[in-house]
């Protein structure tokens, strides 16, 4: 074989590995690219769950004022509730884990529980109001405070880390192939 057919086979080969590399670190970037876009929406996410407990306290807030002491905090406690719907509904298109999906499931359920629990309440509200918030509505709404929002949560966090550790297991095979990469040009 030539010298010349040589030097022209091992420039081809050159030129191939180098147009796989860059192909393959292209490959690893979209995927960190669509990483990173997941963990904006798991921000958005662990954001919303944060504002979901302050909602919720201010829907347990005006439903005890609302059956409890009067009628005139029935505007507050819509929007408290609207508030605390949309924030659900909101995070239930942003959250993309199976544990996200059920956890916030599981919240949503005891919502809608909430929701008949207040319906029965109020329709058999004594004239004055109730002496105590009833019971059911309270379990349901601590049930909502206490448990599962703290679910919510940790089911956003984790979606969060597992998305950070995706992210850091491509960019150190993109690191190693530019490592690779450097070493054959060298």
């Amino acid at each position: 074989m030539r010298v010349s057919t040589r030097i022209l086979a091992g420039y081809s080969a050159l030129l191939t590995l180098m147009v796989f590399g860059i192909g393959y670190e292209l490959v690893v970037l979209n995927r960190v690219l669509a990483i990173n876009e997941r963990l904006s929406d798991v921000n958005y996410a662990g954001l919303e769950v944060t504002q979901l407990g302050e909602y919720l306290r201010f829907v347990d807030e005006f439903t005890e004022k609302y059956l409890v002491a009067s009628e005139e905090y029935e505007a507050q406690l819509d929007d408290a509730r609207r508030t605390f719907e949309e924030t659900v509904a909101s995070m239930a298109a942003v959250v993309r884990s199976e544990g996200e999906r059920r956890a916030l499931g599981q919240l949503q359920t005891t919502w809608l529980e909430f929701q008949v629990a207040f319906r029965e309440a109020r329709a058999s509200r004594p004239p004055g109001g109730y002496r105590f918030l009833p019971a059911r509505i309270q379990d349901l709404l601590r049930r909502m405070e206490e448990t599962q929002i703290e679910l919510v949560t940790d089911a956003v966090r984790d979606a969060f880390l597992a998305d950070v550790a995706l992210a850091e297991a491509g960019l150190e095979q993109h690191q190693l192939i530019v490592k690779i990469g450097r070493r054959h040009l060298e």
